[in-house]
């Protein structure tokens, strides 16, 4: 057995100490991702369920006194649209476009932003009109509290360019087609009323699935990050025996 001498030791402690720094790294990831699909999973279950419920009555759920309403609640509403719309820039199914915004008059005296469904970007100034008079709908509560992303533009409320959802802002901007109204921060997200979204020649805006695409990548990221810290392990222990086996490299 070759000892362990001083200068294969000076050689060997800093490969040492960085090897289970990385590994240690490593294998944090690894966890978090198991974790990070644990939550995923939960999550999806929650919105599955949530969606698969029957609708509840706006008023019941969202009024006062009652509980404040989970993301993804499926609601009916019956009410009037305000005569005002503002538009959201995002994409669906790879094309840009709008989210087209407006306000609901609720016949309990609130009222509450309604997103109306997506019309691509060169739609804007083509959508159908308002309906009048009383009418009901269904979607679910979305509550949007991402807030805005670290490389989102900034809002710009007086050209009607928005970016990200500002609920606060909305409402503000808005306030003049609410008569006076008390607005809910909560947004019905209409969803189509049979199945699939594809009902261009109904107009725009349509309404799109109100379930998210939700990525489930997280036991391939874990197995990838253990993997590399096998592959960090098996790399060390060849080095630490090239060392041991290999007097005059070491000694050098």
């Amino acid at each position: 057995m070759v000892a362990l001498t001083r200068s294969r030791i000076s050689r060997l402690w800093p490969v040492t100490l960085a090897s289970l720094i990385a590994l240690a790294i490593l294998l944090a990831l690894g966890f978090w991702q198991l974790e990070r699909r644990t939550w995923k999973h939960a999550l999806i279950a929650r919105i599955d369920a949530a969606l698969a419920a029957e609708p509840v009555d706006a008023e019941n759920l969202i009024g006062t006194g009652h509980p404040w309403p989970q993301d993804f609640t499926k609601v009916t509403a019956t009410g009037r649209f305000g005569q005002a719309e503002r538009h959201l820039f995002t994409s669906y199914e790879g094309r840009p476009g709008w989210r087209v915004i407006s306000p609901f008059m609720l016949n309990n005296g609130q009222a509450i932003l309604v997103d109306r469904g997506f019309a691509p970007q060169d739609n804007k100034g083509t959508l159908e009109k308002l309906p009048q008079g009383d009418v009901s709908i269904t979607g679910v509560i979305r509550l949007h509290e991402e807030g805005q992303g670290l490389f989102t533009p900034d809002n710009q409320p007086q050209q009607d360019l928005w970016y990200w959802w500002d609920l606060g802002g909305l409402i503000r901007s808005l306030s003049p087609a609410v008569e006076g109204r008390p607005v809910l921060p909560l947004v019905i997200q209409m969803t189509p009323a049979q199945g699939g979204a594809n009902i261009a020649a109904q107009g725009w805006p349509q309404p799109t699935p109100a379930r998210p695409e939700l990525s489930d990548r997280h036991l391939g990221y874990a197995i990838t990050w253990f993997g590399l810290a096998a592959c960090l392990i098996g790399v060390y222990l060849v080095y630490v025996r090239s060392l041991l086996r290999d007097p005059v490299k070491s000694e050098r």
